[in-house]
């Protein structure tokens, strides 16, 4: 997942990618953060216009800042005495719901973990295409619209100079339900079988992709994350 960071420019456009986590510790004294922050992300983000985004998910995280600690971090608002709770993957994404009236009132959300123990990560990811089967252009022409979101937030960032530090996206990361026996078939007038690694991730070269451009990619199970890589 390419990390981000929206930028403290005047427009509602200006978000900024980097190569290295938002370690955003929550700053109350209770572990809590204000939904309408995080919900700020997402306005950002939506008010991209579709044309230019809509290959690509947003995605919010909460983690903790020790990564040795995998304690399930529970989320939720508490209004007028109802909790609400918010669910948090395992892997730390969060479905934040739509409410704009929390937004309104100012509602924070609560967590069960220590104060000064989480950390906020807000990143890109590529829409999976649905099925199994899909064209391998529904996935390569989703590269270059990530790639000029990178490049946008980087000027955004520092001007026309940061095109010379804006990272490349050289592969796609692809994530399954499970591990790790998973496998992705790019199949054009050749074919190319990749295999998920230990980490449980396939690693998909764009270089790859646009050989096959024209072909269909088939997986062996449903893709739960389609991640940029730039490593």
């Amino acid at each position: 997942m390419l990390n981000l960071l929206r930028s403290k420019g005047s427009g509602a456009l200006l978000l900024t990618f980097f190569l290295v986590c938002l370690a955003q510790r929550a700053t109350a004294e209770t572990a809590t953060i204000a939904y309408a922050k995080l919900a700020a992300f997402q306005a950002s983000f939506d008010s991209i216009p579709p044309a230019q985004r809509d290959r690509l998910i947003l995605s919010l995280q909460i983690l903790h800042a020790d990564p040795a600690n995998h304690t399930p971090i529970h989320l939720w608002a508490d209004l007028d005495g109802k909790r609400t709770d918010i669910t948090v993957a395992p892997d730390g994404d969060v479905a934040l719901p739509a409410q704009p009236d929390w937004t309104a009132r100012g509602v924070m959300l609560q967590t069960d973990q220590p104060r000064h123990s989480l950390q906020l990560k807000l990143g890109l990811r590529i829409r999976p295409p649905p099925g199994t089967t899909f064209p391998v252009n529904d996935l390569a022409d989703a590269v270059p619209q990530a790639q000029q979101a990178i490049n946008t937030g980087a000027r955004q960032l520092a001007g026309l100079l940061a095109i010379f530090a804006t990272p490349t996206i050289h592969a796609i990361r692809i994530s399954f339900p499970r591990c790790c026996t998973e496998t992705v078939t790019l199949q054009a007038s050749g074919k190319t079988v990749l295999q998920q690694d230990k980490s449980g991730t396939i690693t998909l070269p764009v270089d790859t992709l646009e050989a096959y451009r024209g072909g269909t990619l088939t997986s062996s199970a449903p893709i739960t994350k389609l991640d940029p890589s730039t490593d």
